[in-house]
């Protein structure tokens, strides 16, 4: 059935190409002549439309699901019947999934940067809880399951389609082991659910994009559904030393087995990241004298600073240089505050130092040179344009 919908028409629509499947539903590129637009369609697979029952609970979701509007939602614009053919019309969003990202960046033995990861956890914890007030719960949010709009904008998809099953999605062919790892404990043992258990599995999304790992793992559904119930997390810096020391704490409250003892809701979370974050550039001083880096956790006169070459060397400079950075220790750049630049911008052809790399950024990004090729010269910096830059901990 997966491909054999290519140049079918569902209603007005002309299905174009199969662009991704899951253990629920294909996904395919269609177009809408109406309104000259390309949209996605996401058709259940047969074994499940054929329940008498299903279309009826798939449509009416849909219904539900097509209410919400907010910018880190996949937008439904149409659901309808072709004969016995369930089918909902959504934005065509262009990007890779998150879990397509994190495949390519564990690929490279690297992971999202702590600012990214705040910003992704802020998205998504809003979209949680603008659904939550609406009497939505997603119950199967994972990697796979949040789309990158053109590589920056997080955007979650199949809210409803969880509910429609009847039953939570471990049940599910094809994506037992995927969805256990993101599950909360009160889904795992069939309690009722609210937007906490959202933000459970949000946290577990957060923990795999800062480690390269999911807190729990194990060969078989039950082992990883008991380690969610019993087994206290481990702390994320056990796997990513370079993180701030707040996110211990942070993840582990975000990860507590009682509801009642996590964060409420995605505002209260993301506030927490946030704080999180900013202890790195506010830390008081504690080296006696040689003041640190901001986000480092070593002296600055025994600084192990990743170089622009992707290696690890060793700083002996005591020397601190403008804003307080010690000169000789890569990355230096006056304006340099770990997650943002502080300082003001510099004029036209006034470059940042950025040990050693040559970078001669400009308020328009000099040389012309793409996002990803910024990436590839500096080999852990990632500039934020127009005037911010952010240190990748690969």
């Amino acid at each position: 059935m997966a491909q054999g919908l290519s140049g079918v028409n569902l209603g007005r629509y002309r299905v174009l190409e199969l662009v991704g499947q899951g253990g629920m539903a294909s996904v395919y590129r269609a177009e809408d002549p109406r309104l000259f637009r390309q949209v996605a369609i996401k058709v259940p697979h047969a074994h499940l439309a054929a329940d008498p029952d299903f279309s009826a609970r798939f449509l009416r979701e849909a219904q539900a699901v097509a209410a919400l509007r907010h910018p880190n939602i996949v937008q439904v614009f149409d659901f309808g019947e072709e004969g016995a053919t369930a089918f909902m019309v959504m934005e065509l969003i262009e990007g890779p999934t998150l879990a397509a990202m994190l495949a390519e960046l564990t690929g490279r033995a690297a992971f999202m940067s702590p600012t990214d990861v705040v910003a992704l956890g802020s998205a998504i914890g809003s979209a949680i809880d603008y659904a939550a007030a609406r009497g939505m719960i997603h119950r199967d949010i994972k990697p796979s399951n949040i789309i990158m709009d053109g590589g920056r904008r997080p955007v979650l998809t199949d809210y409803g389609i969880a509910r429609v099953l009847g039953a939570t999605s471990h049940t599910v062919p094809g994506i037992v082991v995927g969805s256990a790892h993101y599950m909360s404990p009160e889904q795992a043992q069939g309690l009722p659910l609210d937007a906490r258990s959202d933000l459970y599995s949000l946290a577990v999304v957060l923990f795999e994009a800062l480690t390269g790992r999911v807190p729990f793992g194990g060969e078989t559904t039950m082992t990883v559904l008991m380690q969610h119930m019993t087994t206290p997390p481990p702390p994320v810096r056990s796997y990513n030393r370079l993180l701030p020391a707040g996110f211990d704490p942070t993840w582990a409250r975000a990860l507590a087995k009682d509801p009642a003892h996590r964060y409420q809701n995605g505002a209260e979370l993301g506030g927490a990241l946030h704080a999180a974050l900013a202890e790195v550039a506010q830390a008081p001083d504690q080296s006696g004298g040689a003041r640190k880096h901001p986000g480092c956790r070593l002296r600055t006169h025994s600084h192990r600073s990743s170089r622009s070459d992707g290696r690890t060397t060793r700083c002996n400079s005591n020397r601190a240089g403008q804003s307080g950075y010690h000169a000789g220790c890569a990355p230096r750049c006056r304006y340099h505050s770990w997650a943002t630049c502080a300082g003001p911008a510099p004029a036209a052809g006034v470059g940042h130092d950025w040990g050693g790399t040559g970078c001669d950024w400009r308020l328009d990004h000099g040389g012309g040179l793409g996002d990803a090729q910024w990436r590839n010269v500096h080999r852990g910096l990632q500039h934020e344009k127009p005037r911010h830059h952010a240190l990748i901990a690969n």
